[in-house]
C-alpha cells in the first residue's frame, strides 16, 4: 500500500518521497490505520443507512477524503534534498 501510494504522489503532485524498504513499509501501516481511523464514520453511515444509493454517495464523498489523507501520509515522507525554490525571477 505505501509504494502504491509512493506512485501515485509522485505521479500526480510532482512530490518527491523517499524510498526504501522500511520507507516503504512504515509508509504502507501508517496510511492503512489512517485510513481505517477515517473510514468509520462511513462504516456507521452504512450500517445505520445500507443501501446503494448511500454505497455511491459515501463512494464520492469518500474519494476526497482518502485523497487528502493520502497526500498527508505522503508528505512525511516527502524528500526534501531534492527540492527546488522557486526564485520568484
Amino acid at each position: 500500500m505505501g509504494g502504491l501510494n509512493v506512485g501515485l504522489t509522485e505521479a500526480i503532485w510532482k512530490i518527491t518521497i523517499k524510498t526504501g524498504l522500511t520507507n516503504i513499509i512504515a509508509h504502507g501501516v501508517l496510511l492503512f490505520f489512517a485510513l481505517l481511523l477515517v473510514g468509520v464514520p462511513s462504516f456507521v453511515v452504512s450500517y445505520v443507512s445500507p443501501g446503494l444509493t448511500t454505497a455511491i454517495i459515501m463512494f464520492v464523498i469518500y474519494a476526497f477524503i482518502d485523497g487528502f489523507v493520502a497526500r498527508r501520509v505522503a508528505l512525511v515522507w516527502e524528500d526534501t534534498s531534492t527540492r527546488q525554490e522557486w526564485s520568484g525571477d
